[in-house]
């Protein structure tokens, strides 16, 4: 996977197969599936018709609020982070059409009319399968932003896996794009992001330690970078990054709370968060200004990881733990359907 950093969230969006090869795409369809919900077609006209009657509602829509400024000429966008994970609670996240892949060579219409037609849908990312003598036309398609990646069928020794890496590449851009608003809208007021996100190494740490656990979807939470994980079929858990500097500000305010109101348990949590061998795991902002006492709640072990850029510590928490959700209200991926 190309790594681009961190979105603000991600979860397997649905990918929409087109192919008149009946066949083909549901050979194809089975390997797909076994990460990301997925709908076939075999009829491009019937693809376009469902896709087009899907009104998009990405994320973005439920966290994103435009405000107004005093130049009518200038408007600025509004975070709301606290929202961002509280997409877990939407049931239909799973059914937003994220990419779609159709071979070039169909009756009626080829791929490239097909991904013309979805102009009015720039989230959508297009993948065309070509074969050699389509390759000029796909490069064309490519180059005037028709499409965003293209896969010759005649050269793949193995054309579903390939597919496959490339859907994971392209769901990642998809929540990168729609997660850049609220990236600069963040830039804009805290003057910088926090390095977790941008770091790529961090990142790549970060993917790899989402795969290792089975980890499919993640939110960043009010507390910026903590992250909320799910799987497929119901673990939660909860991943806290946290920079050097970072760090050190997390010290400086348990070191104020602490002479607020010192007491002995306040003092051993204090030394917990200086020596850096832990790390509390807020759940919101609010949690952060309790009472040093009660950081007890939400102090964890935690791990040094260096990269160039960096120096992180991050803690890892499988289950609720005092975090409370109410997970029966939570579609996971394995209870979802694509209509």
């Amino acid at each position: 996977m190309n790594n681009k950093g961190i979105p603000c969230c991600f979860y397997p969006a649905t990918i929409v197969l087109v192919d008149d090869d009946k066949y083909f795409v549901k050979n194809l369809r089975l390997a797909v599936k076994r990460t990301f919900p997925c709908i076939d077609f075999q009829d491009p006209q019937e693809a376009l018709r469902f896709i087009l009657s899907k009104q998009p509602d990405p994320f973005t829509n439920h966290c994103l609020v435009q405000a107004e400024e005093f130049d009518a000429d200038k408007r600025s966008i509004k975070v709301n982070i606290s929202d961002i994970h509280k997409e877990i609670f939407n049931p239909k996240r799973h059914q937003e059409l994220a990419i779609v892949v159709v071979d070039y060579q169909m009756p009626n219409m080829n791929g490239v009319e097909f991904c013309k037609q979805l102009a009015g849908r720039p989230h959508i990312k297009k993948i065309m399968l070509t074969g050699e003598a389509d390759h000029t036309l796909a490069v064309t398609a490519f180059n005037d932003g028709v499409i965003d990646k293209f896969i010759r069928k005649d050269e793949a020794v193995n054309i579903n896996d390939l597919v496959c890496q490339a859907v994971k590449q392209m769901e990642l851009e998809y929540f990168l794009n729609l997660s850049a608003p609220i990236m600069n809208s963040l830039q804009e007021h805290s003057g910088k992001l926090p390095t977790a996100l941008t770091d790529l190494m961090l990142s790549s740490w970060f993917y790899e330690f989402l795969q290792a656990q089975n980890f499919t979807e993640f939110y960043l939470l009010e507390t910026q970078t903590n992250f909320l994980l799910l799987d497929k079929s119901g673990r939660v858990g909860w991943l806290a990054i946290k920079d050097a500097k970072e760090m050190q500000e997390l010290g400086k305010l348990a070191a104020r709370l602490y002479a607020e109101e010192p007491s002995d348990e306040g003092r051993a949590n204090l030394e917990k968060v200086e020596s850096k061998h832990y790390l509390p795991l807020f759940y919101t902002e609010q949690d952060s200004q309790d009472s040093l006492d009660d950081w007890t709640l939400y102090l964890h072990r935690c791990n040094e990881l260096k990269t160039e850029q960096n120096t992180y510590y991050w803690a890892f928490v499988e289950g609720l733990a005092n975090y409370q959700l109410d997970t029966d209200k939570i579609q996971f991926l394995n209870s979802c359907s694509v209509a």
